[in-house]
């Protein structure tokens, strides 16, 4: 299994160990993502002009309607980079078999192709995973809509890396966490002409994630994560590794 398999893997295991209490940095927990991470449904309708947070709810299993979410985000954000409006897209369901509690949606049209998977759970708490590729341009985006139509840009990893920094604040830091309902929205913030590094912010209300990391191996690569919110009065700051270690600074 690569880099990419145990990390996802990690997510799914519940925590076996808690942050030591008033524990301070340099002590690495496996942590889990907070509840509440990104989960979507599509929203009805066809492309919106706004792909910004908040677009409208989608709710659970509407794969189209996150779609269209995705395709009105990825217009504004790279113009003619992106698909272009008016596309007729095929439907094809593609879950595994045997594959229980998640479905899977593949678009296409022309050299385009959505892939879209989402788990079945309360409607509101439906967050879809979404892909976009086109191997003749060589366009490639990754992220996530959640029910209320709010897109998280990033891979699944970066993604990941937020919802477990997130979800140590929650188990050391009760009081100040940031509620499990809210709905982030952001993406990759990285400047021009910057190589060997990226960087990511993601917000939902008062709640500002920022996330940096060097280009490296999967399996080498380390996540730099401040975490604030003036509201709830708080300031957090760790790192996280390929194998889902939080050690908070």
């Amino acid at each position: 299994m690569d880099a990419r398999g145990k990390l996802a893997g990690l997510m799914a295991v519940l925590i076996a160990v808690a942050l030591v209490a008033g524990g301070c940095g340099g002590t690495a927990v496996p942590v889990e993502p907070a509840p509440g991470g990104d989960t979507v449904e599509p929203a009805p309708g066809g492309d919106s002009a706004e792909p910004a947070p908040n677009t409208g709810q989608i709710g659970g299993s509407n794969p189209a309607g996150a779609r269209d979410v995705v395709l009105s985000y990825l217009a504004q954000a790279f113009g003619g980079e992106a698909p272009a409006s008016g596309l007729t897209w095929g439907e094809k369901d593609v879950t595994g078999e045997g594959i229980m509690g998640g479905t899977t949606f593949e678009y296409t049209s022309g050299d385009w192709k959505i892939t879209i998977g989402y788990p079945i759970v309360a409607p509101m708490a439906t967050i879809y995973r979404t892909t976009v590729d086109n191997p003749a341009s060589g366009f490639g985006w990754a992220g996530r809509v959640d029910a209320w139509g709010a897109v998280s840009e990033g891979s699944e990893e970066v993604l990941n890396a937020r919802d477990m920094a997130l979800g140590a604040i929650t188990l050391k830091y009760a009081v100040q966490s940031p509620p499990a309902e809210l709905s982030w929205s952001g993406g990759r913030t990285t400047a021009e002409g910057v190589v060997g590094a990226e960087t990511y912010e993601y917000t939902a209300g008062d709640w500002k994630v920022k996330i940096g990391y060097p280009v490296t191996s999967p399996e080498q690569v380390v996540y730099t994560i401040e975490v604030t919110s003036q509201a709830a009065g708080i300031q957090w700051m760790g790192e996280i590794d390929a194998q889902g270690n939080v050690t908070e600074k």
